[in-house]
């Protein structure tokens, strides 16, 4: 342990969760060559080959599965440790790391953000927009916000407000139809664009897959936000959030959806975190004006 290197026991938990050296350079958002050198460099201290190189990927060799378990506590104590130091901080500067989706980090949080600013000049915020969430237990990011009704027993959450589909056509692709009306039983006369499979566990895409074929399906996207943009160039009928298509001139409200197609946008943080004095006024206050 007198010579162990953090840094290179973090490289190699990373290629074994990840599978690949790229995989794993794209989460530590550093370059491929910086991770097989960290590999290498660890496996010349210990004198073992923890991997073995395949076309596919990087597997374990049982030298490596050996100590994935203690590694793994190790790294759990460094995280147990750090959140239990920023549990602490009573400062109300530095930074929050956020993580959230397109549809609420362009559409919904920026409104707050103003504000937030204005009342707390000295805390950075770093918000990453992704369709998949950094992870919490792991002390990634500070605050995830996310737009579901599932969530983790062991975070602390706020569910802040209701996430409302509509479906919406611009107002060229109604003239385009001789500015006929169109609802919920017209669908299957008219372009569609659909969530992608990478959606199909939300309630609104199952939905809307039972009014539609596969001719009606225009164009899919695995995010809301590109449907917004598609549907506002009069592309087809798109389903939208209420507040991706609020104050949007170009698009025209055409029907409601059933309740069940509705989720929430959920604030949560780890339970080691909500005493941490910039994370806490950063949740007192979306709360308040979210």
């Amino acid at each position: 342990m007198h010579n162990m290197n953090w840094e290179e026991y973090r490289y190699f938990l990373q290629v074994v969760k990840s599978g690949t050296l790229s995989a794993a350079a794209q989460t530590l958002d550093v370059n491929q060559s910086t991770v097989f050198r960290k590999i290498d460099s660890l496996e010349a201290r210990v004198k073992m080959r923890l991997f073995e190189r395949h076309r596919t990927g990087y597997l374990l060799t049982a030298a490596g599965q050996s100590i994935v378990e203690m590694v793994e506590s190790i790294e759990a104590t460094f995280t147990d440790t750090e959140r239990a130091l920023l549990g602490k901080d009573v400062s109300l500067a530095g930074t929050i790391r956020l993580s959230t989706s397109d549809t609420i980090g362009y559409f919904w949080l920026p409104r707050l953000i103003g504000g937030f600013k204005q009342q707390y000049p000295d805390i950075k915020l770093d918000i990453e927009v992704s369709t998949q969430f950094r992870s919490l237990p792991r002390h990634e990011v500070d605050i995830v916000l996310s737009a579901s009704n599932k969530q983790p027993e062991t975070m602390v959450g706020k569910c802040l407000v209701p996430i409302i589909f509509n479906l919406y056509a611009s107002k060229d692709y109604i003239k385009q139809h001789n500015g006929t009306e169109i609802g919920v039983d017209d669908l299957a006369a008219h372009a569609v664009l659909m969530p992608s499979q990478t959606l199909a566990h939300l309630s609104i895409t199952q939905w809307l897959s039972t009014k539609i074929s596969e001719k009606n399906i225009a164009i899919e996207c695995d995010k809301f936000t590109s449907l917004y943009y598609y549907c506002k160039q009069g592309l087809g009928v798109a389903p939208l959030p209420a507040h991706v298509a609020k104050g949007e001139s170009e698009l025209i409200k055409l029907a409601t959806t059933p309740v069940e197609c509705n989720s929430n946008i959920w604030m949560l943080t780890h339970p080691d975190s909500r005493q941490n004095a910039r994370i806490r006024a950063f949740m007192d206050y979306i709360k308040a004006f979210g």
